[in-house]
Protein backbone atom coordinates (compact mmCIF):
# COMPACT_ATOMS: atom_id res chain seq x y z
CA UNK A 1 0.00 0.00 0.00
CA UNK A 2 1.27 3.46 -0.88
CA UNK A 3 1.17 6.21 1.71
CA UNK A 4 1.24 8.74 -1.10
CA UNK A 5 0.40 8.28 -4.77
CA UNK A 6 -0.04 11.65 -6.47
CA UNK A 7 1.17 14.02 -9.15
CA UNK A 8 2.82 17.02 -7.52
CA UNK A 9 4.95 19.92 -8.70
CA UNK A 10 8.65 19.58 -7.84
CA UNK A 11 9.38 23.08 -6.50
CA UNK A 12 12.73 22.98 -4.69
CA UNK A 13 15.90 20.93 -4.24
CA UNK A 14 18.58 21.31 -1.59
CA UNK A 15 21.68 19.16 -2.10
CA UNK A 16 23.72 18.87 1.08
CA UNK A 17 26.16 16.70 3.00
CA UNK A 18 25.01 15.14 6.22
CA UNK A 19 27.39 15.74 9.07
CA UNK A 20 28.82 12.64 10.75
CA UNK A 21 30.79 14.04 13.67
CA UNK A 22 33.97 15.63 12.38
CA UNK A 23 33.70 13.94 8.99
CA UNK A 24 31.48 14.80 6.07
CA UNK A 25 28.67 12.30 5.73
CA UNK A 26 26.62 11.07 2.82
CA UNK A 27 25.12 13.31 0.18
CA UNK A 28 21.46 13.98 0.84
CA UNK A 29 18.74 15.94 -0.95
CA UNK A 30 15.71 17.69 0.45
CA UNK A 31 12.97 17.84 -2.18
CA UNK A 32 9.89 20.01 -1.84
CA UNK A 33 6.73 19.12 -3.73
CA UNK A 34 3.35 20.81 -3.78
CA UNK A 35 -0.04 20.56 -5.40
CA UNK A 36 -3.76 20.11 -4.89
CA UNK A 37 -5.03 16.70 -3.86
CA UNK A 38 -8.43 15.28 -3.10
CA UNK A 39 -9.07 14.53 0.57
CA UNK A 40 -8.95 10.76 0.04
CA UNK A 41 -5.43 10.99 -1.42
CA UNK A 42 -4.18 12.27 1.96
CA UNK A 43 -5.27 9.32 4.08
CA UNK A 44 -1.96 7.45 3.85
CA UNK A 45 -0.07 10.42 5.30
CA UNK A 46 -1.88 10.04 8.63
CA UNK A 47 -0.81 6.48 9.39
CA UNK A 48 -4.22 5.16 10.42
CA UNK A 49 -7.80 5.83 9.27
CA UNK A 50 -8.64 6.84 12.84
CA UNK A 51 -5.93 9.55 12.84
CA UNK A 52 -7.19 10.86 9.50
CA UNK A 53 -10.80 10.93 10.75
CA UNK A 54 -9.83 12.75 13.97
CA UNK A 55 -7.99 15.50 12.10
CA UNK A 56 -9.91 15.79 8.82
CA UNK A 57 -13.33 14.37 9.77
CA UNK A 58 -15.05 17.70 10.41
CA UNK A 59 -13.22 19.92 7.92
CA UNK A 60 -15.96 19.79 5.25
CA UNK A 61 -19.75 19.72 5.25
CA UNK A 62 -21.60 16.91 3.49
CA UNK A 63 -21.75 19.14 0.39
CA UNK A 64 -17.96 19.57 0.35
CA UNK A 65 -17.93 23.17 1.58
CA UNK A 66 -15.49 24.14 4.31
CA UNK A 67 -17.12 23.71 7.73
CA UNK A 68 -15.21 26.78 9.00
CA UNK A 69 -13.82 29.68 6.99
CA UNK A 70 -11.25 30.31 9.76
CA UNK A 71 -9.50 26.99 9.31
CA UNK A 72 -5.80 27.54 8.74
CA UNK A 73 -3.01 25.28 7.67
CA UNK A 74 -2.71 21.80 9.17
CA UNK A 75 0.85 20.69 9.88
CA UNK A 76 1.46 17.00 10.36
CA UNK A 77 4.01 16.55 13.11
CA UNK A 78 4.76 12.96 12.17
CA UNK A 79 7.02 11.62 9.47
CA UNK A 80 7.30 8.47 7.43
CA UNK A 81 10.82 7.09 7.48
CA UNK A 82 12.51 4.19 5.70
CA UNK A 83 10.25 4.61 2.68
CA UNK A 84 10.68 3.57 -0.93
CA UNK A 85 10.18 6.69 -3.04
CA UNK A 86 9.49 6.62 -6.78
CA UNK A 87 9.49 9.84 -8.77
CA UNK A 88 8.19 9.45 -12.32
CA UNK A 89 7.58 11.85 -15.16
CA UNK A 90 3.85 11.42 -15.96
CA UNK A 91 3.06 9.65 -19.24
CA UNK A 92 6.62 8.36 -19.65
CA UNK A 93 8.91 5.61 -18.46
CA UNK A 94 11.36 8.15 -16.98
CA UNK A 95 11.54 7.21 -13.27
CA UNK A 96 13.98 7.45 -10.36
CA UNK A 97 13.74 5.09 -7.38
CA UNK A 98 15.09 5.86 -3.92
CA UNK A 99 15.11 2.75 -1.72
CA UNK A 100 15.33 4.52 1.63
CA UNK A 101 13.92 8.01 2.03
CA UNK A 102 11.72 10.03 4.35
CA UNK A 103 8.53 12.01 3.91
CA UNK A 104 8.05 14.83 6.41
CA UNK A 105 7.08 18.48 6.94
CA UNK A 106 3.61 17.90 5.47
CA UNK A 107 1.41 21.01 5.41
CA UNK A 108 -2.23 20.80 4.34
CA UNK A 109 -4.56 23.72 3.56
CA UNK A 110 -8.16 22.52 3.14
CA UNK A 111 -10.11 24.11 0.28
CA UNK A 112 -13.74 23.91 -0.77
CA UNK A 113 -14.74 20.82 -2.73
CA UNK A 114 -12.94 18.31 -0.45
CA UNK A 115 -9.60 19.37 -1.96
CA UNK A 116 -6.41 20.35 -0.14
CA UNK A 117 -3.36 22.35 -1.07
CA UNK A 118 -0.44 20.15 0.03
CA UNK A 119 3.23 20.94 0.57
CA UNK A 120 5.69 18.28 1.68
CA UNK A 121 9.34 17.38 1.86
CA UNK A 122 11.03 14.20 0.71
CA UNK A 123 14.54 13.42 1.93
CA UNK A 124 16.63 11.04 -0.17
CA UNK A 125 20.25 9.90 -0.57
CA UNK A 126 20.94 10.11 -4.31
CA UNK A 127 23.95 9.13 -6.36
CA UNK A 128 25.45 11.52 -8.95
CA UNK A 129 23.14 10.39 -11.75
CA UNK A 130 20.08 10.83 -9.54
CA UNK A 131 21.17 14.34 -8.56
CA UNK A 132 21.46 15.20 -12.26
CA UNK A 133 18.00 13.68 -12.92
CA UNK A 134 16.46 15.63 -10.04
CA UNK A 135 18.10 18.89 -11.16
CA UNK A 136 16.84 18.45 -14.71
CA UNK A 137 13.24 17.92 -13.49
CA UNK A 138 13.02 20.86 -11.08
CA UNK A 139 9.82 22.80 -11.76
CA UNK A 140 8.08 19.85 -13.44
CA UNK A 141 5.12 17.79 -12.29
CA UNK A 142 6.20 14.38 -11.03
CA UNK A 143 4.17 11.33 -10.10
CA UNK A 144 5.35 10.57 -6.56
CA UNK A 145 4.71 7.27 -4.83
CA UNK A 146 5.88 6.78 -1.27
CA UNK A 147 5.50 3.46 0.54
CA UNK A 148 6.77 2.18 3.84
CA UNK A 149 9.16 -0.69 3.25
CA UNK A 150 7.85 -4.16 4.14
CA UNK A 151 8.00 -4.84 7.88
CA UNK A 152 8.34 -1.16 8.81
CA UNK A 153 4.76 0.05 8.84
CA UNK A 154 4.81 2.06 12.07
CA UNK A 155 4.39 5.79 11.77
CA UNK A 156 7.34 7.66 13.26
CA UNK A 157 6.50 10.63 15.47
CA UNK A 158 8.56 13.76 15.71
CA UNK A 159 10.42 13.64 19.01
CA UNK A 160 8.74 15.40 21.89
CA UNK A 161 5.40 16.14 20.27
CA UNK A 162 3.35 13.01 20.86
CA UNK A 163 0.80 14.45 18.44
CA UNK A 164 0.02 13.24 14.97
CA UNK A 165 -1.11 16.59 13.62
CA UNK A 166 -1.29 20.17 14.71
CA UNK A 167 -3.78 22.68 13.35
CA UNK A 168 -2.53 26.25 12.94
Amino acid sequence: MNNLDAVLNFTHINVRREKAGEDDGNVACDLKLSGELGADALKGLFGTPNSYDRVMGNVWTKDGDLASTDLGEIKLTCELSTCRINLKVPDSTDVEVFESGELNKVRIKPLAGRVCEVNLRLQVHPDEDQIAWLSSHLGYDLHATVAKRQGELNLQRTAGTGAEAAVH
